[in-house]
């Protein structure tokens, strides 16, 4: 076997290589023991008004000054498929980090809430007071008015509870784009929906307020938005929640992570806040916080 010869050019730059990296991993080693590594951001590609690739949505922002407040630098890992981030990435340490988890979310270790916000209804000023508070408004329950939504949420089945649900399918296969959510995830775009009260092609619509108080506020078009009351109930006295509390989930191990941006939502509350109101989103109370020693223990509110 013909014996394998190295140029001393080879050599030396094999050598040079083999410091760099091992001076590299003694850098990074050092910044880890710092508290310095990047922190990752698990984060949809193209979720707006939550995140983008461009950093223009909220959560984008809201990360960046948690990342600050713990000295390291934000590291995003993109998913497009919004079913499988905490199976395929967050529990396979792709990354440690979700922001604006639910609280009752099982499979995370969530912070306690960093804000509380609900459901409201869209429609546009010039249609004066509607009266409408919640679903037992007769408003709603007119077949004539049309009503955008986003599908599987709350006001689907309250639209199902008042019996307007079967005639206004017509609008849940549109926002879908006639396709099924069956065994495929179906990206769901508010703008849509806020866009539709705005064309008239629906007279009031029931969304998310963080998903559409950008838009909402971004009209050129007076709207009115109105939280809608937290009283629905299914016709067997099972209550529709239509207000949430909002958390920073992580890793159900990673409880020193949890403890730290525990520890900076507190620190930085009033640049979170501030973030919340630049983007329209109406901002209800928050329940007693959990303390970080409560989190230790229940490792989830799941």
């Amino acid at each position: 076997m013909k014996p394998i010869q190295l140029s001393l050019a080879k050599l030396g730059l094999l050598l040079a290589t083999s410091i760099f990296v091992m001076s590299s991993n003694a850098i990074a080693a050092e910044d880890a023991k710092d508290g310095k590594e990047p922190l990752r951001i698990c984060a949809g590609e193209d979720e707006l008004p939550y995140s983008n690739t461009n950093l223009e949505g909220f959560e984008n922002r809201i990360a960046k000054v948690l990342a600050d407040e713990l000295g390291r630098k934000v590291e995003y890992v993109w998913w497009k498929d919004a079913r499988y981030v905490v199976r395929d990435f967050l529990d396979k340490d792709k990354c440690d980090v979700v922001i604006g988890a639910d609280i009752n979310d099982p499979r995370m270790a969530t912070t306690s809430p960093y804000y509380k916000s609900g459901y409201v209804f869209i429609y546009k000023k010039d249609k004066g007071d509607l009266g409408l508070t919640d679903w037992n408004s007769e408003y709603l329950k007119n077949p004539k008015t049309q009503i955008g939504w986003i599908p599987e949420t709350p006001p689907e089945v309250m639209l199902v509870q008042i019996e307007r649900f079967v005639d206004m399918f017509q609008y849940k296969a549109e926002i879908s784009n006639y396709k099924s959510p069956r065994n495929h995830y179906i990206k769901y775009d508010p703008s849509r929906v806020v866009n539709d009260v705005l064309n008239g092609r629906v007279d009031v619509a029931v969304l998310w307020a963080p998903a559409a108080a950008r838009y909402v506020k971004q009209s050129s078009v007076p709207l009115v938005e109105k939280l809608v009351v937290d009283n629905a109930k299914k016709s067997n006295g099972e209550k529709v929640p239509h207000q949430f509390s909002v958390s920073i989930g992580v890793r159900k191990s990673d409880t020193e992570l949890e403890s730290q941006l525990e520890r900076a939502l507190v620190k930085r509350k009033n640049d979170v806040d501030a973030i919340l109101r630049a983007e329209g989103i109406p901002l209800l109370p928050i329940e007693k916080a959990k303390s970080v020693s409560e989190s230790f223990v229940n490792g989830s509110k799941g």
